[in-house]
């Protein structure tokens, strides 16, 4: 069994893949397996999966989280800009009724305008990250990359690879009058980010 842990780290030899446990201390009897049967096998495995939401449950959770986060973010600054719009008027009836005087009421009002447009320069941008999608949806990445993992050139795959895929778990089913194997994956773990 040959496992692929980010793929900046795999043994690559002449167009082929080796465990990276085989020349170290921990011995492996893992045959390599070349590259264009890896790639075969990666192709297979990703045009089987079926359950997107499975791969896409951390990220949904994670989004959520984020989402009910700004939203309570937001709740608290409106009822914030909402006491400085009464704090205004409070002034203002101040400057009215004659206890405060004009200069001391403009300070006031100027720092009170200059509160309430932070504020609402706040909300907007945290109302912008509520309806941004936050996260890159593994289903989306799974059916684009079913559409066009062929149109893809070698360096555009092996960069896939180290972005999106943390582990690979191949094993190379050898036969008897197949001198190459039979390359198959048993699991692919998605980055989680």
């Amino acid at each position: 069994m040959v496992i692929i842990k980010k793929m900046k780290t795999v043994s690559i030899f002449l167009g082929g893949y080796l465990c990276s446990n085989r020349y170290k201390n921990k011995k492996c009897d893992a045959s390599s397996m070349r590259h264009k049967f890896v790639e075969k096998a990666f192709v297979n495995y990703i045009n089987n999966i079926e359950d997107f939401n499975a791969l896409d449950e951390f990220q949904v959770i994670a989004k959520e989280k984020i989402k009910n986060q700004n939203l309570e973010c937001i709740n608290n600054l409106r009822k914030e800009y909402k006491g400085l719009e009464s704090k205004e008027k409070e002034v203002l009836k101040l400057y009215i009724d004659s206890k405060v005087d004009f200069d001391n009421y403009i300070e006031i009002k100027k720092s009170i305008e200059e509160e309430k447009t932070q504020i609402s320069s706040t909300i907007e941008r945290l109302n912008e990250y509520v309806d941004e999608e936050i996260t890159i949806k593994k289903e989306n990445i799974i059916k684009s990359l079913k559409e066009n993992w062929e149109l893809l050139s070698n360096s555009e795959k092996r960069q896939f690879l180290v972005n999106f895929v943390e582990k690979i778990v191949i094993v190379n089913e050898k036969k008897k009058d197949n001198r190459n194997g039979n390359a198959k994956i048993l699991d692919v773990e998605f980055s989680k980010y």
